[in-house]
């Protein structure tokens, strides 16, 4: 407990005016990434060129990896790049689409990182 108080006029004795219980903080749950190692891209794979220009298409900001973002904006500018993650093109909050787009994403996205790579698109359309 801890005591908010004030001193009195001659500075002789110390009066509470609040009393306060300090809780101890509630344990939250978080979603722990999958710690299994994802396989490597074999470059003898035929669809390897084929997944990486699909990453090209989806990393829109060209940073590497395809965030939320963009996907989303590569959705907009081409319907077939959700086709080919077996997404929804169109994304609205309010009809459960984008319920749908985060799970979607989520389970691409297994380190848990936000953003998708050539080995988790890799492990994804394996």
């Amino acid at each position: 407990m801890q005591q908010l108080g004030q001193m009195s006029a001659n500075g002789n004795s110390w009066t509470p005016v609040l009393s306060l219980h300090v809780l101890p903080q509630v344990q939250h749950l978080v979603a722990v990434p999958d710690p299994s190692p994802l396989p490597e891209p074999d470059s003898m794979d035929p669809t390897l060129p084929r997944l990486r220009k699909l990453l090209a298409g989806l990393d829109v900001d060209q940073d590497g990896g395809a965030s939320r973002k963009d996907l989303l904006l590569a959705f907009r500018r081409d319907r077939q790049l959700a086709d080919h993650l077996k997404m929804q093109p169109r994304v609205q909050v309010d009809d459960g689409s984008f319920d749908r787009f985060l799970a979607r994403f989520q389970s691409i996205n297994r380190d848990g990182l936000g953003y998708i790579d050539l080995k988790q698109l890799y492990a994804y359309m394996a």
